[in-house]
């Protein structure tokens, strides 16, 4: 089976800790085109005890998540063009 080209797994910077259960996110996709991999976006929520906890589509995202994801997706895009 072939891997997408380009593939996505990166904490956004939004963690909650200010009560228990402590909790932290990651963008996560895949595609063979980039249009492909922001179709697949999802969030992926871990617990504590770092276990997922749910996985998330954009829709269903607050407005926080939301931005943090287009600025991690961002930087991931601006490595790729340095990187190529």
């Amino acid at each position: 089976m072939k891997r997408p080209k380009y593939n996505i797994d990166e904490d956004i910077g939004v963690d909650y800790c200010d009560e228990p259960p402590w909790r932290s996110y990651n963008v996560v996709g895949e595609g063979d085109t980039l249009g492909e991999l922001y179709n697949d976006l999802c969030i992926a929520e871990t617990g504590q005890d770092g276990d997922e906890v749910g996985l998330y589509s954009l829709v269903e995202a607050t407005d926080e998540i939301i931005e943090a994801t287009y600025l991690t997706m961002e930087h991931y895009i601006l490595a790729l063009i340095r990187n190529a």
